[in-house]
């Protein structure tokens, strides 16, 4: 644990190096005791989120309790909305967000304290995939942690006091990742994070695949991974999963097999119609039962893990879903979902759209409010530099997929 993770974040009352040692003493509690803590957990969203006062918490089996809320409704709920909000979510909180499903912005609160926990179970999570605490190591993210001055000076100490070397990048094309050539050889031998986007991009410059071999472990974040894409670059071993999202941070993690999960923080439901409901049970501020991440899981998948810490969490199966949505332009250049979901919300000012790619470049973009079509051509075309010919089509609205988050952008063949 760094020293800036031991003395800015506290997490329910305690240091965060405390809740650490506790929590890798805690992470294979077995149901009974989840259930203890679900029960606890539905008592306090009765009794300080309007949303859920009716909840009746006098049956003796709190899983029967949970599943009797309704699936939470991400398009309706929001940290706009009072009758999602707890009563104690007061000082520290803040507003955040998330690209949610169809490019529709979702925004939640969370607390300082939720922010605690998420950078311990991030820290843990990293610890179990290869990656020593405080250890150097090499980060390349997307654009958008560059953002403003202040975020680069924040991003700055931050990787002073934890050892991160940080880049970011403004896509997954050739020209975007040549900067990073560097670093991945300095850096060969040790640890690295990032997008299954941004890995497969690295992997196909020149010589790049030979020094990522080398790596002791390669922790791919936010998405799951299929690990054949990388196959054919001579990795496989050392690539770890950090599955998660912006709304809970850290959930499950795989060493090439089977997703296992933190149970003593999760309690998640594999719901075919809706795919994976996630219950965070340390989110206060703005609980969210049953929450629908967007992805699916197969539970049957069972492949032993070769860590030997990832034993003692519960089992979840395999993640489908949410991988990464990569399409080519006539230049050559990649466009990586986080690009347009970037570009569409900052730059053109609409929240919700969805992509459709033909044949021959041919792309239509569909969206809901914001400017009107004319304008939203010009700009794409500034930014696109003719690799595609566009359709545009303002819509009144545009429906959810059962799985969006794999759909922002839909290629026919």
């Amino acid at each position: 644990m760094n020293l800036l993770n031991r003395f800015y974040y506290r997490a329910d009352g305690r240091s965060c190096a405390r809740y650490a040692r506790e929590l890798k003493l805690s992470a294979g509690i077995d149901r009974r005791e989840q259930g203890l803590l679900l029960a606890d957990h539905l008592k306090f969203c009765r009794d300080t989120v309007p949303m859920y006062r009716a909840l009746d918490v006098s049956t003796k089996d709190p899983f029967d309790t949970l599943r009797q809320v309704p699936v939470f409704d991400k398009t309706r709920l929001s940290a706009n909305c009072p009758m999602a909000i707890s009563s104690q979510a007061a000082k520290g909180c803040r507003v955040d967000s998330t690209s949610g499903t169809s490019g529709q912005t979702f925004r939640f609160i969370v607390g300082r304290n939720e922010l605690g926990v998420r950078k311990v179970y991030e820290t843990v999570a990293n610890e179990m995939l290869g990656l020593a605490p405080g250890a150097r190591h090499l980060q390349i993210w997307g654009g958008h942690e560059s953002g403003s001055v202040s975020k680069r000076a924040k991003n700055a100490a931050y990787s002073l006091l934890t050892g991160r070397t940080l880049r970011t990048v403004s896509g997954s094309d050739r020209r975007s990742l040549s900067r990073c050539a560097g670093d991945i050889r300095r850096h060969a031998g040790g640890c690295l994070i990032t997008y299954p986007s941004i890995l497969y991009g690295l992997c196909r410059l020149e010589a790049m695949a030979e020094h990522l071999q080398t790596y002791r472990s390669i922790i791919l974040t936010g998405e799951a991974v299929d690990y054949r894409l990388f196959a054919q670059f001579g990795l496989g071993d050392n690539l770890r999963n950090r599955y998660g999202s912006r709304e809970f941070g850290v959930i499950a993690l795989a060493d090439r097999g089977a997703m296992r999960y933190f149970q003593s923080r999760y309690v998640l439901e594999c719901n075919r119609p809706h795919g994976l409901l996630v219950t965070d049970l340390a989110k206060k501020a703005m609980p969210m039962l049953r929450y629908p991440i967007g992805d699916f899981v197969d539970p049957s998948f069972e492949r032993a893990n070769s860590a030997d810490q990832l034993a003692k969490l519960a089992h979840l199966g395999r993640v489908e879903g949410r991988t990464f949505d990569t399409i080519e332009g006539r230049s050559g250049k990649r466009y990586v979902g986080t690009f347009w979901t970037l570009t569409m919300r900052q730059r053109i000012a609409v929240d919700k759209f969805r992509l459709v790619l033909r044949p021959n470049y041919c792309l239509e973009v569909n969206y809901v409010g914001g400017p009107g079509e004319d304008e939203v051509r010009n700009k794409l075309l500034s930014i696109l530099a003719g690799d595609f010919d566009l359709t545009i089509c303002r819509r009144d609205q545009i429906s959810e997929l059962s799985n969006a988050k794999q759909k922002i952008v839909t290629v026919e063949t």
